[in-house]
């Protein structure tokens, strides 16, 4: 039959999967969707799919004179090439003819130059090929295609990962299949960015600029007989079909925490973490240069806070970090079948072990343990997309001493955060004290319905609104007088304040307490004046929040 068709016209930018667009042109054509040994596709003549949904045929952009042959989706307005066969072998004009050889292999011949500039692989004999309503271009062999087909576009991806398209490696023929970017807008050749699944024993895609890792996606496996798969990953690009248009549904890198090793080794990046800069360090570790991490720049990573303690069955432990985009898996050991229980005495067992998590697949439950740096940590909020997991760091006897005294609900923030402890640390935990007694709760297991404050965020809530004397303990209710109890909430408070210098001195607590005439000022916000979750609260150090 004769159908218009338009050359394409968007392709896939340089640096990410993405679909550009700009004006069609169009020509007239014979479609069919297959090509037997005597016929050729000489230029302005093409494949249509059978379902007509792709093309095949010759095309070029309208600033890039060379033509190539590609695929394109056809029914679209805003055409996108899919697949390039010659992509780094352009023909100069429109001699170039696509056609079986002897063996069957498909070749792109350019009549002007009478040379091939492109052509299949197929070891086998092949009889026709086909262009499938999936968009791979499949050469099949025996009588009229009934043996089975012997080459497919599939496995030679160039930018787009179409719908069935794998990536990764093929162990039995050695074949890897991965994206690369086109060079420039357009020129489809072979770009500086690749796109590719990482065979670890827990395979992740990596996406390069060169040999230069810039963006990382874990992923889970299941395992069928014996042979290890990755899960589904996220599309770049969907087509809307009802309203004829691509949409963009998801992208990468996104936020400066998507960006690989934003924190550099031992790092934890949330950009949500309510602060100026994105970067702390995971649990037991400190910033190897404060100077650079004062200057925002966390590149150089995090070091052990004490290097001289052992880690070796020396009283360490573990302290977790929820929901994570676990590290590079790069050098990644993972153990099946292990419950969490065995996950953890597996990491403890190896004393050069940093790290673990433990995952659910499909058929059985996964353990995954580091030995190596802990790279490209960072906090996870849409757990449909990228998959977050609980981190669990090993950390020394003292860490775990101190992460246990942070559960209890007295420590000061300056020691919490930045291990400075003075007499206005023990303040802190007075105050505490006193907000617990006031309230007959404890701060660490204090939960409301209306929010997740700790016991010293509610209280200061309650004051600011006007409603410090909702704190009360009922049973307290007719044993004192209100205002002696709301003077008491409002010392607790002052002891409770962020910063160090802003609280009071023991002797002035005391002659607060004890005498009516002495006045009680106006506290300031407390420490740990945030929204709780259920993993580590990671602040910026004190000193840069709190004036000296």
């Amino acid at each position: 039959m004769i159908t218009n068709i338009k050359e394409p016209n968007t392709i896939t930018s340089s640096s990410v999967i993405k679909e550009l667009q700009s004006t069609p042109g169009h020509i007239i054509c014979t479609s069919i969707d297959t090509l037997t040994p005597n016929q050729s596709i000489k230029d302005g003549n093409v494949l249509v799919s059978s379902g007509e949904t792709f093309v095949l045929g010759f095309f070029s952009r309208e600033n890039f004179s060379r033509r190539y042959v590609g695929i394109w989706y056809n029914k679209i307005p805003e055409h996108a090439v899919v697949w390039v066969a010659n992509r780094n072998s352009g023909i100069n004009g429109t001699s170039g003819v696509l056609s079986p050889n002897r063996d069957g292999n498909l070749v792109i011949y350019d009549n002007t130059r009478n040379s091939t500039v492109w052509q299949t692989n197929a070891s086998a004999v092949s009889y026709l090929a086909r262009l499938l309503d999936s968009g791979n271009l499949v050469l099949f062999q025996g009588d009229k295609g009934s043996g089975g087909g012997v080459w497919q576009s599939f496995d030679h991806p160039t930018n787009t990962l179409l719908p069935n398209m794998k990536l990764g490696l093929d162990r039995r023929t050695g074949l890897e299949r991965f994206l690369t970017s086109w060079k420039s807008r357009d020129d489809p050749s072979t770009g500086e960015y690749s796109f590719r699944l990482q065979p670890n024993e827990l395979p992740q895609l990596i996406l390069f600029k060169g040999s230069t890792r810039i963006w990382r996606m874990p992923t889970l496996i299941k395992r069928d007989q014996g042979s290890a798969k990755a899960e589904d990953m996220a599309s770049s690009i969907t087509q809307v079909n009802n309203r004829d248009e691509w949409v963009e549904s998801y992208s990468a890198p996104g936020d400066q925490c998507v960006a690989y090793g934003r924190c550099g080794a031992y790092g934890y990046c949330d950009s949500n973490n309510g602060q100026d800069f994105e970067c702390t360090c995971l649990p037991g570790y400190e910033p190897r240069s404060t100077e650079e991490w004062n200057l925002q720049d966390a590149l150089g990573g995090c070091i052990k806070k004490r290097k001289e303690l052992s880690m070796c069955e020396n009283g360490e432990g573990f302290v977790k970090v929820a929901d994570a985009k676990i590290p590079d898996m790069s050098k990644a050991l993972v153990w099946m079948s292990l419950s969490m229980h065995e996950c953890k005495d597996e990491c403890l067992r190896n004393c050069s072990c940093l790290a673990y998590t433990k995952a659910e697949g499909r058929a059985e439950a996964i353990c995954v343990t580091w030995y190596e740096n802990l790279m490209d940590v960072k906090k996870l909020v849409r757990r449909f997309l990228d998959g977050s997991l609980d981190l669990y760091v090993r950390v020394d006897a003292v860490e775990l001493g101190d992460e246990e005294a942070k559960k209890s609900g007295y420590m000061a923030p300056e020691y919490a955060i930045d291990g400075l402890f003075s007499t206005k640390s023990d303040i802190f935990s007075f105050g505490v004290i006193v907000l617990e007694i006031m309230s007959g709760k404890m701060n660490r297991k204090f939960h409301h319905a209306n929010h997740d404050l700790n016991l010293l965020g509610h209280a200061w809530k309650l004051r600011i609104d006007g409603k410090a004397f909702e704190l009360i303990d009922p049973v307290m209710e007719g044993s004192f007088s209100m205002s002696k109890v709301l003077r008491c909430i409002q010392i607790g408070l002052l002891c409770v304040q962020k910063c160090p210098n802003d609280r009071p001195t023991m002797s002035s607590v005391v002659l607060m307490l004890v005498s009516d005439t002495v006045a009680v000022p106006m506290p300031k916000q407390p420490g740990f004046y945030i929204e709780r979750s259920s993993e580590e609260t990671h602040e910026l150090p004190l000193a840069q929040s709190c004036p000296k």
